[in-house]
């Protein structure tokens, strides 16, 4: 049984590109607004973007910084708004009213933020960038990259044409794509990954591991005890490398391809496409099913 997560349809995507190329298209960007606000650490940023590609860099200072760049069809025809309240600090760039259709605009928001601070970000078409952080993050974008430094804090990320990489975090990671390959390397926590054309790869430990792609291949390189491993995907291989003393419930299967597994010890029930084994004392489910191709696990 496939399990796969599909965010927009195929027609959609195709809607959400055009627009996105002409959104983003324009001559060169010159800085339109500039603001620093005063906040405390343990506050939220937001960020609600029309289009454009936003950067948030941390930094020591109990001060947000936001710099807004765009070129001259973007400062006829859209309006910003930077502003504070009890919870933290607000960014709205969006269209004027009287402004029916937007194209060959350049848009994109650079903001420096505390450390310790938490962020959520929204745009209708463009890249998202984040350095570290320690708090929770909220990004979607409905078409563009998203790129993640070192986080402590939940994550919950979707784009609707774009890849994702998360450089490390601590905490749930959930992410999903329409169109891209998704990266996570050192997590340390629960991961919820979905991609409707793209690879997976993860790295990291003590987590629950849920992974699904339509088009690609899966690789995990996981360390620690087994809170269950879900991996599935149409058309790709599946590799994963696990600790020698993991203990699993495994049961893998493939239609057009093969499967090697350094845990086998000839044991349970195994024929050319499908093994049902216990690992090591048995435990949390290992799961892995693919279309086509293979399936292999090794001890690391």
């Amino acid at each position: 049984m496939f399990k796969f997560k599909l965010i927009l349809p195929m027609i959609a995507l195709s809607f959400f590109a055009m627009s996105i190329h002409d959104v983003l298209a324009g001559d060169d960007p010159i800085l339109l607004l500039e603001k620093s606000l005063p906040t405390q650490t343990g506050q939220k940023l937001r960020v609600d973007a029309f289009a454009g590609n936003v950067k948030i860099t941390s930094w020591s200072k109990n001060e947000v910084e936001v710099k807004i760049y765009g070129n001259t069809e973007c400062r006829d025809n859209m309006e910003f708004d930077i502003g504070s309240d009890a919870s933290g600090v607000k960014v709205n760039a969006s269209k004027k009213t009287d402004v029916k259709n937007l194209k060959n605009i350049s848009l994109k928001i650079e903001i420096n933020a505390p450390l310790d601070y938490s962020v959520k970000v929204s745009t209708g078409g463009g890249n998202v960038t984040l350095t570290d952080q320690n708090g929770t993050v909220d990004i979607s974008t409905m078409g563009g990259n998203v790129s993640l430094g070192k986080i402590t804090g939940d994550i919950d990320i979707s784009t609707a044409g774009g890849n994702i990489s998360v450089d490390q975090n601590t905490g749930m990671l959930k992410v999903s794509t329409a169109g891209g390959n998704i990266n996570a390397k050192s997590f340390d926590g629960d991961v919820d990954a979905s991609t409707a054309g793209g690879n997976i790869k993860l790295e990291g430990s003590n987590g629950k591991i849920d992974g699904s792609t339509a088009g690609g291949n899966i690789s995990l390189n996981y360390s620690g005890k087994n809170h269950g491993i879900d991996l599935s995907t149409m058309a790709g291989q599946i590799s994963l490398d696990l600790p020698a003393d993991i203990d699993a419930d495994a049961d893998l299967s493939t239609m057009t391809g093969r499967i090697k597994c350094d845990f086998y010890s000839g044991e349970g029930k195994k024929n050319f496409s499908n093994l049902q084994t216990k690992i090591n004392n048995g435990g949390e489910p290992l799961k892995c099913s693919t279309m086509a191709g293979d399936i292999r696990i090794s001890k690391k």
